[in-house]
């Protein structure tokens, strides 16, 4: 279901607890949400410049966490890519 370029990979995935999302991190820092029964992107957001390695759900915010030690929620009723950006971590957010 999950079409990456060659150059990209998953690296973490959460499901929405209620409802069709999945949310899909990379390789390369980008979240995709995905809609399973339609079997389609829903979008593609950016922030992170490396690896997502953690995903977490709360109701209609999704937080990822990076390599990059940068977490951002997201909102996925809004338009913009992340509404809040957390910075101070040393090491990688798993």
């Amino acid at each position: 279901m999950c079409d990456l370029s060659p150059y990209d990979s998953v690296t973490s995935v959460n499901w929405m607890q209620k409802g069709t999302h999945v949310a899909v991190g990379t390789n390369r820092g980008l979240v995709q949400l995905w809609d399973i029964e339609k079997q389609k992107k829903i979008r593609s957001m950016s922030g992170h410049m490396a690896r997502v390695g953690t995903l977490a759900w709360n109701q209609d915010i999704l937080s990822s966490g990076s390599r990059d030690r940068l977490i951002y929620h997201r909102d996925i009723r809004s338009a913009n890519d992340y509404v809040m950006k957390l910075s101070g971590h040393k090491q990688e957010v798993k």
